[in-house]
């Protein structure tokens, strides 16, 4: 039986789309196996406010696995304050302001991630 024009160019346009497609899910399979969180925390400003100090920060998402319930604490002087970012995807940034009594300017203000949850 003899194939026409059309079935042939239909039939190859289909084959080029199903090999497109199982590529790109292997490439984002093989992707996926690298998910890994990385943190950067940048303070942003340093505000007097009545009797307390407010550090800004920014922090940012570097790798390529969403967080969620992201704690960030600082410490100055032996206070600790801290604050949880809710949601925080890949490759994405939020802002908060941390508040102390002593001067962060004054004493080595230290900022770390305590913890974080994976979805």
């Amino acid at each position: 039986m003899k194939r026409t024009i059309l079935e042939v160019a239909v039939f190859s346009i289909s084959v080029i789309i199903i090999l497109i497609v199982s590529i790109g899910l292997l490439i984002d399979i093989n992707q996926g196996r690298d998910r890994t969180v990385n943190f950067k925390i940048a303070i942003t400003s340093v505000r007097k406010i009545n009797d307390s100090y407010d550090v800004a920060i920014k922090l940012t998402n570097l790798g390529r696995q969403t967080a969620e319930q992201v704690t960030v604490e600082g410490t100055v002087n032996n206070e600790t304050a801290s604050i949880t970012f809710d949601y925080l995807p890949n490759d994405s940034s939020d802002r908060g302001v941390l508040r102390f009594s002593a001067d962060p300017e004054q004493f080595p203000l230290q900022t770390r991630v305590t913890s974080y949850r994976l979805p």
